[in-house]
């Protein structure tokens, strides 16, 4: 149960500290500071987080793709943690 715990924690951190997390996070929060303001309407708010979340995902599951396929395709570990790198 303490190495659960353990392995937990570190994967929340990383990904606390991921940039993906980070960018979804600042663009929701301004773009709700706008509409809260009256400097963007509720559609457009829906539509653009929408967009930028999904864009986001989609170019994390990219990378999850391109890292299997190197190990598939029988790249060595120090290619693929390259590869893993570039998710950072």
């Amino acid at each position: 149960m303490k190495e659960f715990a353990i392995k937990a924690f570190k994967k929340f951190t990383e990904n606390l500290l991921s940039i993906k997390v980070w960018v979804i996070f600042t663009y929701v929060f301004s773009s709700l500071y706008l509409v809260a303001n009256g400097y963007m309407t509720g559609e457009t708010f829906a539509t653009s987080s929408g967009a930028v979340i999904s864009v986001v995902l989609a170019i994390r599951e990219g990378i999850k793709v391109r890292r299997i396929s190197a190990a598939s395709n029988g790249a060595t570990k120090e290619q693929i943690k390259e590869v893993e790198k570039i998710a950072i």
